[in-house]
């Protein structure tokens, strides 16, 4: 199935509607295997007010792509920094290899851009070869998470030489 017709919305996290939201938990259960109250709750505690949510809708309305977007404050070598964070990248499974993955990440690619800050996501190893092709560079330094050391994957949409970051929150 291509799509033919589609709509980009960035919509705050205060101002979505229960049925854009319904929307985006099936979305995601299609990736991660939980109940529908636990992705309501994760992104209840997640996702703050003035936080945001990037979706791609088809014709009929419904979500076929999704991100979230939010505030990040990361150390860099002791000095502090904000960001924006990119979390929960799904396509719709009947809609992959079409490149809307891509065109989900090039516009937050501009949203985070039009904000005047760096990007960051944080994603498992298989996924680093489609981030770099959305121009995300992979962070080769040390990487604490909640004041944990993080094993997985750091992307930044610029390139970052620092030995050591520390991440606030999940995202």
């Amino acid at each position: 199935m291509y799509l033919k017709e589609f709509k980009i919305q960035l919509l705050e996290n205060s101002r979505i509607s229960d049925k854009v939201r319904d929307k985006i938990i099936h979305l995601k259960q299609e990736y991660w295997d939980y109940p529908y109250e636990s992705h309501l709750k994760w992104m209840e505690e997640n996702i703050r007010e003035d936080e945001y949510h990037l979706i791609i809708t088809d014709s009929m309305d419904e979500v076929i792509a999704y991100l979230n977007i939010v505030n990040v404050s990361l150390t860099l070598n002791n000095s502090g920094e904000e960001v924006m964070g990119v979390g929960n990248v799904c396509v719709k499974k009947s809609y992959s290899g079409q490149g809307i993955g891509r065109l989900l990440m090039g516009i937050s690619n501009y949203y985070i851009n039009s904000f005047g800050k760096r990007g960051i996501l944080l994603c498992k190893q298989p996924l680093i070869n489609f981030y770099e092709k959305c121009g995300w560079m992979k962070y080769e330094g040390e990487v604490f998470l909640k004041d944990k050391k993080y094993d997985g994957a750091v992307m930044f949409t610029e390139y970052l030489n620092i030995p050591k970051i520390s991440i606030e929150r999940e995202f």
